[in-house]
């Protein structure tokens, strides 16, 4: 018999082969000069001053810059009240609460007023609990709410709104929409000047008994109380010729 086996391969050649291994030790080589080290051979920046004029400028100096002026204090006022003292007076009339009585030598300067109609028993742990109903609830002109200064509102707001009930679409003095700052006119912030000694009441229209009555009927105000005399520089760099 033949000393050489037949595999599957062909002949064997007799000689004994050996397995590649990995080799541990780094490769310091020369590199091919087409092929780029990472983190290396980047564009050196251009000496010289940049393009473009910079200042720096620390947080603190841009966190500062938000700040309102030294004497704005902070106002913020708030109540609520119950709906069925509105709707017990007659349709058409009005009922008004005092929010604020400005005093003498100081002027309010209001960024965002809110109106809120609320409910209870949606918490079956506290059926006493109010929360804000839909923002749109008001929008058919039910019972809608006017800022006074003296008796004279302090916008010019005045809505053409359709109510189901009747069919018809009314003109109604005041606000509608809910939940939302009233004050968000256009691109610029927009601000209630409130003179010194006036008075400051919310008027709510009873123009129709909503279908669902609220709880509660609730209004907030928030701005700055100021000096007078800022009061007045504000209103004189800020008023047109």
């Amino acid at each position: 018999m033949s000393g050489n086996r037949r595999g599957a391969r062909g002949p064997s050649s007799g000689k004994k082969t050996k397995s590649p291994t990995l080799s541990t030790k780094p490769w310091r080589g020369k590199v091919p000069p087409e092929v780029r080290t990472p983190y290396r051979d980047l564009p050196t920046p251009v000496a010289g001053p940049p393009a473009i004029d910079t200042v720096a400028v620390s947080p603190r100096e841009m966190y500062g810059s938000d700040l309102p002026p030294q004497g704005y204090v902070p106002f913020y006022r708030t109540q609520s009240i119950a709906t069925t003292l509105v709707t017990a007076v007659p349709t058409g009339s009005f009922y008004e609460i005092v929010m604020e009585e400005v005093p003498s030598g100081t002027g309010l300067l209001l960024y965002d007023v809110q109106y809120k109609w609320l409910e209870d028993n949606t918490d079956p742990l506290d059926p006493q609990a109010l929360s804000e109903m839909q923002s749109q609830q008001a929008i058919n002109g039910t019972i809608t709410v006017d800022l006074m200064a003296d008796g004279v509102p302090s916008n010019n707001n005045e809505q053409k709104l359709y109510d189901p009930y009747s069919a018809t679409t009314e003109v109604r003095r005041g606000w509608a929409t809910l939940n939302t700052n009233l004050l968000l006119f256009g691109n610029s912030p927009s601000v209630l000047y409130i003179r010194q000694g006036q008075t400051l009441t919310a008027r709510f229209y009873h123009n129709r008994t909503p279908g669902n009555v609220p709880t509660a009927l609730y209004l907030s105000l928030k701005g700055y109380s100021v000096p007078y005399t800022n009061f007045q520089k504000v209103q004189s760099k800020t008023r047109t010729p």
